[in-house]
Formats: C-alpha cells, structure tokens, sequence
C-alpha cells in the first residue's frame, strides 16, 4: 500500500505486481491446485470464491504490467484500483 502513495509509475506497477505474488501465495496456502495463477485462479472459481472476477481483472494488470513493460502505461488510479481488487480477494480468502 505505501507504494501507492508515491509519485513514481514504477512504484505503483511494483505494488500490482507484489500483490499478485502475495495472491498467488495466498491461494497456495488455500490448497488450492495448479501451477500458474491463472489455473489457481480457476481453482479457487471452483471452490466456490466470489471475488475471483475482480482478482482475474486485478491479475490482467499485471499481466500487460508484466509482458508490455513500459508500452503499458499505469496511472496511480488505476495502480489503486487493482490493488482494491485484490484486497477483496485477500478479505474473502481470510488473509486480511
């Protein structure tokens, strides 16, 4: 969350990006199975987890954050609003 508060793009792409490392760690701990985020993802839908749609939407962030680089440009709104996202998602799965 503090690397929100920061003027620098890059602080709030590395904020995105932690947040879905802690998902994915998080979804382990859950024992849900599969090997990348996406398949976890799909398995915490099929256990019955609501906010999935808000963390596939959080996770398609980082994503283009991850394969477009600097072509993907982030503004501190929209850095805000995936990691809102992804705190549901914490909340529903009991982390926070």
């Amino acid at each position: 969350l503090s690397l929100l508060e920061g003027y620098n793009e890059s602080d709030w792409r590395m904020a995105i990006i932690e947040a879905d490392s802690l998902m994915e760690e998080f979804l382990r701990e859950k024992d849900i199975s599969g090997n990348t985020v996406s398949e976890l993802l799909e398995g915490a839908k099929s256990n019955g987890y609501k906010g999935v749609k808000d963390a596939w939407s959080a996770h398609v962030v980082r994503n283009k954050i991850a394969h477009e680089g600097s072509n993907y440009p982030v503004s501190q709104v929209e850095a805000r609003k995936a990691i809102k996202m992804y705190q549901n998602f914490f909340e529903e799965l009991g982390f926070i």
